[in-house]
Protein backbone atom coordinates (compact mmCIF):
# COMPACT_ATOMS: atom_id res chain seq x y z
CA UNK A 1 0.00 0.00 0.00
CA UNK A 2 2.78 2.45 0.84
CA UNK A 3 4.38 1.89 -2.59
CA UNK A 4 1.07 2.73 -4.25
CA UNK A 5 0.64 5.85 -2.12
CA UNK A 6 4.16 7.00 -3.02
CA UNK A 7 3.49 6.40 -6.73
CA UNK A 8 0.23 8.35 -6.54
CA UNK A 9 1.95 11.23 -4.76
CA UNK A 10 4.72 11.34 -7.36
CA UNK A 11 2.15 11.28 -10.18
CA UNK A 12 0.28 14.17 -8.58
CA UNK A 13 3.50 16.18 -8.39
CA UNK A 14 4.16 15.52 -12.08
CA UNK A 15 0.64 16.56 -13.08
CA UNK A 16 0.96 19.79 -11.08
CA UNK A 17 4.27 20.52 -12.80
CA UNK A 18 2.76 19.93 -16.23
CA UNK A 19 -0.24 22.14 -15.48
CA UNK A 20 2.06 24.89 -14.16
CA UNK A 21 4.17 24.79 -17.36
CA UNK A 22 1.04 24.79 -19.52
CA UNK A 23 -0.33 27.84 -17.69
CA UNK A 24 3.01 29.66 -18.13
CA UNK A 25 3.02 28.86 -21.85
CA UNK A 26 -0.55 30.17 -22.20
CA UNK A 27 0.39 33.43 -20.45
CA UNK A 28 3.43 33.86 -22.72
CA UNK A 29 1.32 33.24 -25.81
CA UNK A 30 -1.42 35.65 -24.75
CA UNK A 31 1.01 38.48 -24.07
CA UNK A 32 0.70 41.24 -21.50
CA UNK A 33 -2.91 42.12 -22.38
CA UNK A 34 -4.36 38.62 -22.32
CA UNK A 35 -5.75 36.62 -25.18
CA UNK A 36 -8.70 37.60 -27.31
CA UNK A 37 -11.41 34.96 -27.09
CA UNK A 38 -14.66 34.40 -28.91
CA UNK A 39 -15.84 36.02 -32.16
CA UNK A 40 -13.33 38.88 -31.93
CA UNK A 41 -10.49 36.38 -32.25
CA UNK A 42 -11.65 35.23 -35.69
CA UNK A 43 -12.16 38.84 -36.83
CA UNK A 44 -8.58 39.75 -35.91
CA UNK A 45 -7.11 36.57 -37.37
CA UNK A 46 -5.86 35.21 -34.03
Amino acid sequence: CIEAMDAADESLDRVHGLLRRLAERERERDGPYGGIRGPAASATGL
